[in-house]
């Protein structure tokens, strides 16, 4: 909800609005094929870190291969870790370079795990 309201203010589509909602669900789906015993771990060894990162790339796929959704969609999921300063995963991605899907996810994500 808190994508739908962001890129209501922006003033996007109601179609950009639909597609980011549906990004926003699935932007972890990634996880589900990792270990519980990772993604549920506070501190994590550097080994531990790297494959919990993988999620992202685990859920591009899912949501590109087999749930045969648009690139659009399933880039959220590549995206939502990348930084504007480069120093987010996987690619290391800056800027306009991280679609403004991925930056609006990235940045309720983030505002969502302080809260909560």
């Amino acid at each position: 909800m808190l994508t739908a309201a962001l890129s209501r203010k922006l003033g996007k589509s109601e179609e950009f609005i639909s597609d980011i909602i549906l990004a926003a669900l699935l932007h972890d789906i990634g996880k589900i094929c990792l270990p519980t015993a990772i993604t549920s771990k506070p501190a994590a060894t550097i080994q531990e870190q790297k494959l919990y990162q993988m999620h992202t790339k685990i859920g591009y796929n899912v949501i590109k291969n087999r749930l045969k959704l648009s690139d659009k969609i399933a880039r959220v999921a590549l995206e939502h870790h990348e930084h504007n300063d480069g120093t987010g995963y996987p690619s290391g991605k800056s800027g306009d370079f991280i679609s403004l899907e991925g930056q609006i996810i990235s940045v309720c994500n983030y505002f969502d795990n302080l809260i909560f």
